[in-house]
């Protein structure tokens, strides 16, 4: 039986006989934001575009065979 597994648009790897190989932790992504800095002035000016930085991560599967 596969424990390991993740779902994505409604289907899961199990279904389709994939196994996570190892386990994983996903960490959160971080607010997209951008300091200019302006030339006379210490310090810059913090613009927040409103939205959070991509994030990527590869996982690993074995095909899980049932017999």
């Amino acid at each position: 039986m596969i424990n390991k597994y993740i779902k994505y648009n409604g289907i899961t790897s199990k279904e389709l006989g994939l196994r996570l190989v190892d386990d994983i932790e996903i960490e959160s992504t971080e607010k997209n934001i951008e300091l200019i800095e302006i030339d006379g002035v210490n310090g810059g000016k913090i613009r927040n575009k409103k939205n959070l930085k991509t994030y990527s991560k590869s996982l690993s599967f074995s095909l899980y065979i049932k017999e």
